[in-house]
């Protein structure tokens, strides 16, 4: 059953993600899911590569809220750019498309991306 709510999960926020890449007009954009990395990460934006993508254990953690919030926190960093980082650009970004817009609060934490993947090479 934990398996199965995983996949629903994930099915979720794969068109989650794909309704904002059209309102957003991201085009060639991929939303994917990752286990790549250390496991205090949620999840990651790579504008060089047009991803965003999400750790799979993250799925497991939290509802569905909070990972959406978690996928609009990075399509924010998508739409600030990567020089906003975290900053006022960054903010008001997140607030225009509804996130949160924390970088660490109680409910998760975000980190910069710092590693290669796999399917990146």
């Amino acid at each position: 059953m934990h398996k199965l709510r995983i996949e629903t999960k994930k099915r979720q926020l794969e068109s989650f993600a794909k309704t904002k890449f059209k309102e957003y007009a991201m085009n060639k954009w991929q939303f994917k899911f990752s286990d790549e990395y250390p496991k205090s990460s949620c999840g990651h934006c790579v504008p060089e590569w047009k991803i965003i993508f999400m750790e799979i254990s993250t799925i497991a953690k939290y509802k569905l809220p909070t990972l959406k919030d978690i996928v609009l926190h990075e399509f924010a960093h998508a739409i600030a750019g990567k020089k906003a980082m975290h900053g006022k650009e960054f903010r008001k970004v997140c607030k225009q498309i509804g996130c949160k817009g924390n970088r660490a609060n109680n409910n998760y934490e975000c980190y910069e991306l710092r590693g290669k993947f796999s399917w990146q090479e």
